[in-house]
């Protein structure tokens, strides 16, 4: 684990910010994510920006995105920290949604070589999509080996968050 912990903090040039936080509502208005993710203890947090199996998304409401914006301020609540989470029908992978994308790292490194900028290039480890593309976590030292291989070829200083989670597959 110290090996482990020393890469992340290489990867982030020495710094070793972690914040821990949860995926959050917004029901009732798009502040209330910031809300509940205090309400929690957490600076950190994910959230839907509307139904994650709807394509209808009305517009953001100015009042509403004034107000989200004075809660992160009151609660200081970095905006660095927040992880908008895409919609579940999304899939860039296909015009057709008939494949995916990302699922293996070499293909996220593929994506990450085409940026031009990368400053603001991150990736979010989803432990259930790690585990449903074949990267076992669950087995004793699995953690280990799949963040040796993130590093291996993606590279730790692209890994923003880790979003734990469990798999409804066996």
């Amino acid at each position: 684990q110290e090996g482990a912990k020393k890469r992340v903090a290489r990867a982030q040039g020495g710094r070793e910010k972690k914040f821990i936080g949860a995926h959050v509502s917004i029901a009732g208005g798009i502040w209330k994510a910031v809300e509940e993710c205090v309400s929690l203890g957490g600076r950190s947090f994910a959230m839907f920006l509307g139904s994650q199996r709807s394509w209808q998304r009305p517009p953001l409401d100015e009042k509403a995105a004034a107000r989200f914006r004075e809660a992160c301020r009151e609660h200081g609540v970095e905006p660095a920290f927040i992880l908008p989470h895409g919609s579940y029908l999304m899939n860039c992978g296909s015009p057709k949604q008939g494949s995916t994308v990302g699922g293996q790292f070499s293909e996220l490194r593929g994506i990450i070589e085409r940026v031009r900028d990368k400053s603001r290039v991150g990736v979010c480890l989803d432990t259930c999509h790690a585990f449903a593309a074949g990267y076992d976590i669950s087995a004793a030292g699995g953690i280990k080996k799949v963040l040796d291989e993130f590093d291996s070829v993606v590279g730790l200083s692209y890994l923003r968050a880790l979003h734990l989670n469990d798999s409804k597959g066996e």
